[in-house]
């Protein structure tokens, strides 16, 4: 019996390590395997993971993401070359879907909406030639560094090796069933929270690697023309954002006091009540004395005189 208090202790020992450990970051299971895509007839392979889980070997890990929208004069040419483009800096199709529209030429225009994976290595040199086939309409890029969640959690992935190994050990060393299970049960927690930290690790390599682009090619019989903004133009546009903005704080205020107004009322209302209370009160004890002074006038007249 004494035993098994001490095996119990143990466990709640474990349990507290553990959350003190993981609170700031909750495992995200299975939500964060490794994803694997096969799309017929596209070349490449999804990239390996080489996470190993250890703080100490972490490089910065930044995740950039391209969202562009381009057209094309020739759909099948470019798309080939497009393809010939990607496998040749070592990127592969993700994913890509193709619609057609009608037109008033003699066959259906398509676009291809393409999310494509490019090594972060050859990410600028890809952009450069996609623009250079294309006519990039619309262009927007982000960058995220997330090394400080990847070394946190390199770490507290090494914390629940450690759990792990000290359970089974603990588990070779269990005398009666009721050791076994309870041991048994925190070590099955230990594994899935492994499991699960392991699995965002390789998720954010596998993003930081290969950079996500997301490409709308469209079909097109002739170029949108792309202007360049005046001076006066963007001197407008400032203006006419800065008056929207304007709007934007009135409306908020606006909408802030009608939702505070209670709270205004309480504020302004029971003070003002006190105050009024305190003013009536001391108009009372005023006209009070003013009675009782002229009272006693009346009863000795002499007093006055």
């Amino acid at each position: 019996m004494k035993r098994t208090i001490l095996v119990i202790f143990a466990l709640i020992l474990t349990c507290m390590l553990a959350v003190s450990c993981s609170g700031a970051y909750a495992p995200m299971g299975g939500e964060l395997a490794k994803d694997d895509y096969d799309y017929e007839g596209f070349d490449g392979e999804p990239a390996e993971s080489n996470a190993k889980g250890s703080s100490s070997e972490t490089a910065a890990k930044v995740i950039r993401t391209v969202s562009a929208k381009a057209e094309t004069l020739n759909f099948d040419r470019d798309y080939e070359t497009l393809k010939t483009k990607l496998t040749g800096c070592g990127g592969r199709f993700e994913s890509v879907s193709v619609s057609e529209r009608r037109s008033s030429y003699d066959k259906p225009l398509r676009t291809a909406y393409m999310t494509l994976r490019v090594p972060q290595a050859e990410l600028d040199k890809f952009v450069d030639e996609v623009s250079e086939l294309l006519n990039v309409t619309a262009y927007t890029e982000n960058s995220k560094d997330v090394t400080g969640e990847y070394v946190d959690i390199a770490a507290r992935l090494e914390t629940m090796e450690a759990q792990r190994k000290a359970l089974t050990e603990m588990l070779e060393k269990a005398d009666n069933v009721q050791e076994m299970l309870l041991i048994q049960e925190r070590l099955y927690n230990v594994i899935a929270d492994i499991e699960a930290y392991q699995a965002r690790l390789n998720h954010i390599d596998s993003q930081a690697a290969d950079s996500t682009v997301s490409l709308e090619l469209i079909e097109t019989k002739e170029y949108t023309p792309v202007e360049e903004v005046s001076f006066g133009q963007e001197f407008l546009e400032a203006i006419k954002e800065g008056g929207n903005t304007a709007v934007t704080f009135v409306k908020d205020t606006l909408v802030f006091l009608a939702k505070a107004l209670p709270v205004l009322t309480l504020i302004f209302l029971i003070p003002g009540i006190v105050v009024l209370i305190v003013l009536l009160s001391v108009k009372s004890k005023k006209k009070k004395a003013l009675r009782a002074k002229s009272a006693e006038e009346k009863k000795d007249p002499g007093k006055t005189a």
